[in-house]
């Protein structure tokens, strides 16, 4: 139980890790869009 609890934390820490990487990413491109 444990060791599932930990993974699925690790799985949605590194989901939200790479979300927050790609808005940044896609607001640096509008920025230089505009």
């Amino acid at each position: 139980m444990q060791i599932s609890r930990r993974a699925v934390f690790m799985i949605y820490d590194i989901s939200f890790c790479a979300f927050n990487l790609c808005l940044e990413l896609w607001t640096h491109s509008i920025v230089n869009i505009l």
